[in-house]
């Protein structure tokens, strides 16, 4: 089973929340670096200017995969994961691959980190440039 890349969409066990989550790939090298999926805004955005701008919607109706409208908080990557847990999951049912990411959500994802002022440099670079990456063969 390859392996997932930028712009795909999969879900994963999180044990620490007893439940699988959604998550889009948003860096490959060396490791993985993943955004949460969820179906409420981040509720520290509301209040906080820096955070508001790096929510991007993730509509159901350009994801069909999807359950309901979701929202991806671009100011925060899930570092929880390693290449072998992720492989792991995937071959054993744990997690699924789902497809990819809508392109004008992946514009609008892209906008969004490089504003970011929680994201770390490093991590803009490497998100941005795997994003960026023409991956239509996916």
């Amino acid at each position: 089973m390859p392996r997932p890349s930028p712009r795909q969409v999969i879900t994963l066990d999180c044990h620490w929340l007893n439940k699988s989550k959604y998550f889009l790939v948003v860096g490959d090298n060396p490791d993985p670096l993943l955004f949460y999926i969820s179906s409420n805004k981040y509720a520290l955005a509301e209040v906080t200017p820096e955070l508001k701008v790096v929510q991007v919607q993730v509509p159901l109706s350009k994801h069909s995969f999807l359950k309901k409208d979701s929202w991806i908080n671009c100011g925060e990557v899930c570092k929880e994961f390693s290449w072998e847990s992720i492989d792991y999951q995937l071959r054993n049912g744990m997690g699924k691959v789902w497809g990819v990411i809508h392109p004008d959500t992946q514009q609008e994802i892209m906008q969004a980190v490089s504003i970011s002022e929680t994201l770390s440099t490093k991590h803009q670079q490497i998100i941005l440039s795997a994003l960026s990456i023409d991956r239509r063969s996916i």
